[in-house]
């Protein structure tokens, strides 16, 4: 995706994040004052994002829209004001947000945009599994995805542990 740049002179953010809950959520770039557009990718267990952002020097912000169809605003006139930056704003799994606003400052506008996607859940893979108390086969292989586990006869239970 193309990045736009600021010019120098016109109203800019002092810093900007996303996060789930307490948990920070990358950018893709990295925050700078002078990049406007942004993507970031939550995890399939992250439900929502909150955006938190500052403006620099007397720049205000103001027009916040969410477009939560594609992360498309023209799609069936869906922007939305939001009542408050800081809410929540809740993501399905597979979906693509776009949240935007503008940083004003002496009567000149720019609008940054964050392009936010939740993953489904089936991109993510087992980076390892043990069965502790019983024998897993096949061996364990990260392109495996079905296994069947035998466990002894003197035992009712086994332990899984499956790191992500």
């Amino acid at each position: 995706a193309a990045l736009s740049s600021l010019g120098a002179g016109e109203p800019l953010l002092e810093h900007l994040y996303l996060k789930f809950d307490s948990q920070p959520v990358d950018l893709q770039p990295k925050f700078s004052p002078t990049i406007a557009k942004y993507q970031a990718m939550l995890d399939w267990k992250m439900s929502r994002f909150a955006v938190r952002a500052g403006a620099k020097g007397d720049a205000v912000i103001n027009n916040i829209f969410l477009c939560p169809k594609e992360g498309n605003c023209l799609k069936e006139q869906q922007q939305v004001a939001l009542l408050a930056f800081t809410e929540a704003v809740p993501v399905e799994e597979g979906q693509i947000v776009l949240f935007a606003f503008d940083v004003m400052e002496a009567g000149v506008a720019k609008t940054y945009t964050l392009e936010v996607r939740r993953q489904r859940g089936s991109e993510t893979a087992l980076r390892h599994l043990t069965v502790m108390g019983g024998k897993l086969d096949p061996h364990w292989d990260a392109k495996i995805r079905k296994y069947d586990v035998t466990l002894p006869r003197s035992l009712d239970t086994a332990s899984v542990t499956a790191e992500l």
